[in-house]
């Protein structure tokens, strides 16, 4: 179902780009957030509504863990393998630059469409977990601020990378558990502050300071043992 939305959004923006594709698809996740919470005869309102847990008993905690480790593990083998595909690569030119990709002879229009569908159905393999796992779904799931912490997962772990919205997540929900009941409220603010921090100090998120970290401590790591080695060559014997 979730693939099938994504089909459906992706042929009817086609001819939308940047921030006007940014801007409708937030549109869109409004309009299905006022729809959950208003066709209550469906959805059950802002009370939302129960649907069945994958175990029961006083171990299903535990099982269920499981269950989301082997659906993030491949889920993240299935991006692995379209990031260093050739389908990555059209995605990737249709991204970069869509002219040029269409001048290369890449069916753009296709592309897009597929990202859209890909994109929506990993969503929804979660959004099927998150509901089985919590037995409880409600409008609270489509609310601004978990919208905005999806997007900071992005953007905090690196835009363009399969390994950074991973360490992004880690981080995002981490600090939201920390900091649940201090500052609760101001909680769309400090996300929406470290967006604006990253984008303009470190567009590539933790991956790009990673890269960038990674030839001093490269450094460092050498510099040590030859310093130890010149110090045991220096000290006096006996």
């Amino acid at each position: 179902m979730a693939a099938l939305c994504g089909l459906m959004i992706g042929l009817i923006i086609l001819r939308v780009r940047g921030f006007y594709l940014c801007l409708v698809t937030w549109a869109f996740a409004m309009v299905v957030e006022n729809v959950l919470r208003n066709e209550y005869q469906i959805t059950g309102g802002t009370g939302g509504f129960n649907s069945p847990t994958f175990f029961d008993g006083p171990d299903s905690g535990f099982y269920c863990y499981f269950v989301g480790l082997t659906l993030f593990l491949a889920t993240y083998l299935v991006s692995v393998a379209v990031y260093h595909s050739r389908w990555g690569l059209n995605l990737f030119a249709v991204r970069d630059d869509i002219d040029a990709a269409e001048t290369m002879g890449i069916h753009t229009r296709f592309w897009k469409v597929f990202g859209f569908v890909f994109g929506s159905a990993l969503a929804g393999l979660a959004g099927a977990y998150y509901a089985h796992f919590f037995s409880l779904i409600d409008p609270t799931i489509a609310a601004l601020d978990e919208q905005g912490k999806i997007c900071l997962m992005l953007i905090l772990g690196g835009l363009g990378t399969v390994i950074g919205p991973v360490l992004g997540a880690f981080f995002v929900v981490i600090l939201s558990e920390l900091i649940r009941g201090w500052v609760e409220e101001t909680n769309l603010l400090l996300f929406a502050i470290a967006m604006i921090i990253t984008m303009r100090f470190a567009r590539g998120g933790f991956i790009e300071v990673l890269q960038l970290a990674a030839p001093w401590a490269k450094a460092i790591a050498i510099r040590g043992p030859k310093n130890r080695s010149a110090k045991a060559g220096n000290h006096p014997d006996g």
